[in-house]
């Protein structure tokens, strides 16, 4: 029993002086070093050659000054998707600028007004380089887009400009439906995703057939469009309680990006100023409404007054000299008011409809009507508003054509 527990334990101790040291690891490595450098080798051409195919990134990056006494929360759709990564203080009005800016309803109209939903690009080598509708040598144009599809196209004609292109899609459940289409420049083509139409694009300096053959062509519905970009769009404040909005965007292709930047801005001015419009025209509605309905009541007065004078014979000449005369002065003082302030009406209607300069309406100018007062209050807070995007923008500038039509 005694001699069974030395060998147990000379057999422990064997196993312990056989163990892996760091010289042992050490020698495997230097007699085996030709994998390790192959391996690595490997390794890093898969990482470049990785890094070689994959397409640039651009941000295009802008400065937006929100002023916070335009606080237009409930005018803007934000049910759906929001930006990707949206930073903004809470408590602000600055809060709702934010949201809208990210909105359904703006993304939308930004894509939509740039095409942006239809993306060119060309193989080169290893990777793809996206190009703007401008620099592509065709043009998609789409009357109606159902599902997302991607064309490439095979071939090009130049006899008798037609085509031939692979299709590509892929319905909601099923498998990616590959199929070949020909047709002519500028002829309609109606299939599953949508109606759309090829065309070659008149503004390219030269027409590259060689270019064209590579051009791969990716189309998506406007709202799949509008919420990827609204995962690409960044925006957040400048500063902590600042009212400085930072607005960012990244794209494949610089000047797409910085097309997708100034097109948000643009379409967010439009839509803040819309809404400062539409405040005011039903403001003017109502005052209508109301001076409307004042003038029948008095008017039943008068009516009411004269009735029931003459069913009770209520006639007192000295009287009613006296009143006709008392009434007469007031009359007089009430008709030179009210001149008075037609002739303001008069020029506040100038500049309204475009016949005088556009400039600041002047306030406490005797008009009694609290609602009109408040109406050329918004109308200034709009004009100051013009003014302001007129030293920053030049007057072709579509808000600033919107402003002064």
């Amino acid at each position: 029993m005694t001699e069974n527990n030395k060998d147990i334990i000379d057999g422990r101790k064997e196993e312990e002086n056989k163990s892996i040291t760091l010289r042992d690891i050490f020698d495997f490595i230097v007699f085996n070093w030709y994998w390790f450098a192959l391996s690595a080798i490997a390794f890093a051409g898969i990482g470049i050659v990785y890094a070689l195919s994959r397409p640039d990134v651009y941000r295009s990056s802008a400065m937006v000054l929100i002023d916070e006494q335009y606080n237009r929360s409930s005018n803007s759709d934000l049910t759906g998707f929001m930006p990707g990564r949206m930073m903004y203080r809470t408590n602000s009005g600055v809060e709702d600028e934010l949201l809208i800016m990210g909105s359904r309803s703006i993304m939308e109209r930004v894509v939509a007004e740039l095409d942006a939903n239809i993306v060119y690009a060309t193989k080169s080598k290893l990777r793809y380089s996206y190009l703007t509708a401008e620099s592509s040598p065709l043009k998609l144009t789409a009357d109606t887009i159902r599902y997302t599809f991607n064309i490439h196209i095979k071939s090009i004609e130049d006899a008798d400009g037609s085509f031939k292109a692979l299709l590509e899609y892929r319905l909601p459940g099923q498998k990616t439906t590959e199929k070949t289409i020909t047709g002519a420049f500028g002829e309609t083509i109606r299939d599953t995703v949508g109606v759309f139409r090829l065309e070659r694009a008149v503004a390219t300096a030269g027409y590259n057939p060689k270019a064209a053959n590579s051009l791969r062509i990716y189309v998506r519905p406007v709202r799949n469009a509008a919420e990827a970009y609204a995962k690409a769009l960044h925006v957040a404040q400048a500063q902590k309680f600042s009212n400085i909005v930072n607005v960012s965007i990244s794209d494949h292709n610089p000047q797409k990006a910085a097309a997708l930047t100034n097109k948000l801005i643009e379409v967010y001015n439009e839509d803040a100023i819309n809404s400062k419009r539409r405040t005011a025209e039903a403001t003017m509605r109502f005052i209508d409404e109301r001076l409307q309905a004042v003038e029948g009541e008095l008017s039943d007065v008068d009516t009411a007054i004269e009735k029931f004078k003459s069913d009770n014979s209520a006639v007192d000449i000295i009287s009613e000299t006296k009143l006709s005369l008392e009434t007469s002065r007031q009359y007089e003082d009430d008709l030179l008011k009210t001149e008075i302030q037609l002739e303001m009406l008069s020029a506040i209607g100038d500049i309204l409809n475009g016949k005088e300069e556009i400039g600041i309406l002047p306030v406490n100018i005797g008009i009694e009507n609290q609602a009109l007062s408040n109406a050329i209050n918004k109308y200034n807070e709009l004009v100051l508003e013009r003014m302001r995007l007129g030293t920053e923008t030049s007057d072709d500038n579509p808000v600033i054509r919107e402003m002064n039509a």
